[in-house]
């Protein structure tokens, strides 16, 4: 029964993966290759990507708050009117008017806002009494309107572009953190499959191990030296060894496809079927200077993408509150005034008093163009201004009392956020420190102890040969030596990805690995040593 297992095994290993393997596609990739593949396709790097783009337009449009607006008026009309009073001039008074106007406004830094403007009317009517007809009336004004309480500062006029200036840098720690978390998840993948495949390692030496037993069995019973039941137990190892590497190569597998994952390779069906074979090895050495606890703690403070993405959301937060607080004052407002006159048009030259005689005739025009008027107001022959003040005091400011409350509520909570983010860097620093240290030293027990199950097997073996000990007993050891192994890959696997979550927590992970992060303009160079 058991060689019928152990056959069926076989030839499913031999006729499925193994044989599969041999019409897979083999891609071998370095890290650093995988990192560069999951920076250019992660789906979820290129959304975080398009939000930084977005914030970018955002602030460049906010800029357009101070931008100068330039505007241009043409109007033109017709009245007619009943005739009411002798001096309307006319029986049906009829009037025509054309106006050009060309104005430029400007926000102020201070709140307050800027409007100067030419206006240029051209005056006709049908009355008796017009002394100009047509006639030309140019007025250049400037209106300036500041508040001196609510409204009034940079915090108010400048509160969009500077929310937007701070939501940009919020949008690149925030993108440096994806490129992070990416980065990191493709190396934690990497050695994972790295793993895989060195543990797949250990499983066929342990499989051919049992075989060499089974085969000096075998040979024993043939003559003679050992019962026939002594087979039994070494085709059963087998077997179970057989049914491990069944295991291993799923899980191989399941490690590709989480690597596949993350590389973006899955978009064709065929990409499927393409087997990844890493070229890096795991350290197995610190290869770098561990600092003190305070000074990682107070590195990550400046450097870690979670908690910068948080310091600028908490400025954005406390403009809210600035803002909304000048939001509670009354409203008074200056206004002043400046403006000049200048008047044209066709003089009319009566042979009487058009006043007190109906008979009149005009003898004469003097010509005056609409020009005219336009240089008088630009020469400020006839100047006039005015200044005011406007103040409004809310009965009951329950709206704006309302939003500086919540925008004060709103700043303490992204300050517990920022404490809250502090402790889990900090835990996650302690943590990563931690596993440095004690994967490092388990990395050494380890080495010791595989080293010391394969000298037991060994010698096991050979006294096997002469005897003087069991099939049981070099089971029992060749347990022990694969175990030890397996401990030690581990152990190596376990460092790298401790050195990983150590420097993903301290923000030093995109520099450790080459990778020059400006915004959504990022690149990769050689690792830095």
């Amino acid at each position: 029964m058991l060689k019928r297992l152990s056959l069926t095994l076989m030839a499913i290993l031999l006729l499925t993966p193994w044989a599969l393997a041999q019409e897979e596609k083999v891609l071998k990739l370095s890290l650093q290759e995988c990192i560069e593949k999951a920076l250019a396709k992660n789906i979820g790097l290129a959304i975080e990507v398009s939000r930084y783009k977005s914030s970018e337009n955002t602030l460049r449009g906010s800029y357009s708050l101070f931008i100068p607006t330039l505007e241009l008026n043409y109007d033109r009309s017709r009245r007619e009117s009943p005739n009411t009073s002798v001096l309307d001039g006319s029986s049906v008074p009829v009037s025509k008017s054309n106006s050009y106007t060309i104005g430029l406004s400007e926000k102020i830094p201070l709140g307050g806002n800027l409007t100067v403007s030419l206006n240029s009317v051209r005056n006709e009517s049908n009355s008796r009494f017009s002394a100009y007809n047509p006639n030309y009336n140019a007025v250049l004004r400037a209106d300036f309107t500041q508040p001196l309480l609510k409204g009034f500062g940079l915090t108010s006029t400048k509160r969009e572009i500077l929310i937007a200036a701070n939501s940009k840098e919020e949008s690149a720690a925030a993108l440096e953190k994806t490129v992070t978390d990416t980065v990191y998840s493709v190396e934690e993948a990497y050695w994972n499959l790295v793993y895989t495949k060195m543990n797949l390692k250990v499983k066929e030496e342990a499989l051919q191990i049992a075989k060499d037993l089974l085969a000096m069995n075998e040979k024993q019973v043939q003559v003679g030296t050992l019962p026939p039941i002594d087979i039994l137990a070494a085709k059963a190892e087998v077997a179970a060894k057989e049914s491990e590497i069944i295991q291993a190569l799923a899980s191989i597998k399941a490690a590709e496809d989480n690597l596949k994952k993350l590389l973006s390779l899955e978009e064709m069906a065929s990409d499927w079927a393409i087997a990844i074979n890493p070229t890096d090895q795991p350290e197995t050495s610190l290869r770098f200077a561990v600092p003190s606890l305070s000074e990682a703690i107070e590195t990550a403070r400046k450097r870690n993408p979670d908690i910068r993405k948080l310091d600028w959301t908490l400025k954005n937060k406390g403009l809210d509150v600035k803002y909304y607080k000048n939001q509670l004052l009354p409203s008074l407002d200056f206004q002043g005034s400046y403006w000049t006159t200048g008047i044209s048009g066709d003089k009319l030259i009566y042979d009487g008093n058009p006043l007190n005689d109906e008979n009149v005739h005009v003898i004469d025009i003097i010509r005056g163009p609409r020009s005219d008027s336009i240089k008088d107001a630009l020469d400020a022959i006839y100047k006039s201004w005015s200044i005011g003040f406007t103040l409004k005091v809310p009965i009951w400011n329950v709206k704006d009392r309302a939003n500086y409350a919540n925008a004060k509520i709103s700043y303490d909570q992204t300050l517990l956020q920022i404490r809250a983010a502090e402790q889990t860097v900090l835990q996650e620093i302690r943590d990563a420190l931690r596993g440095v240290d004690s994967n490092h030293k388990l990395v050494v027990a380890t080495k010791v102890s595989r080293e010391l199950a394969q000298a037991k097997l060994e010698a096991e073996q050979k006294k096997l040969m002469t005897g003087l000990s069991t099939n049981y007993q070099v089971v029992q050891y060749q347990k022990d030596y694969e175990q030890a192994k397996s401990s030690e890959i581990k152990a190596v696997i376990d460092l790298n990805v401790s050195i990983l979550k150590y420097k993903k927590s301290l923000g030093s992970l995109l520099e450790d690995k080459g990778i020059r992060f400006q915004a959504h303009a990022f690149s990769q160079k050689a690792p830095v040593s």
